[in-house]
């Protein structure tokens, strides 16, 4: 029975231990809404401490594109 306590007695301090030294996550939150007439919007929250050099574009539904890598690049709509 002593030995099943100090068992378990190291197993929690073990699980503690690792609990407090794990690294604090930096993580984003993304939601998507299913509206109607099948209108689908997206956003995402930027969590980030640090400031995040990138450029978000917007498009019109319906807008030609094309990935401009040469004649047999893709084109999409």
């Amino acid at each position: 029975m002593k030995a099943n306590r100090s068992l378990w007695r190291s197993l929690t301090l073990a699980a503690a231990l690792s609990v407090a030294a794990a690294p604090i996550a930096d993580a984003c939150t993304r939601v998507v809404y299913h509206g109607p007439e099948d209108r689908i919007l997206t956003a995402r929250s930027m969590d980030w401490s640090l400031p995040m050099l990138s450029n978000l574009w917007v498009f019109p539904r319906g807008m030609e594109r094309n990935g401009e890598a040469g004649e047999n690049s893709l084109i999409w709509t």
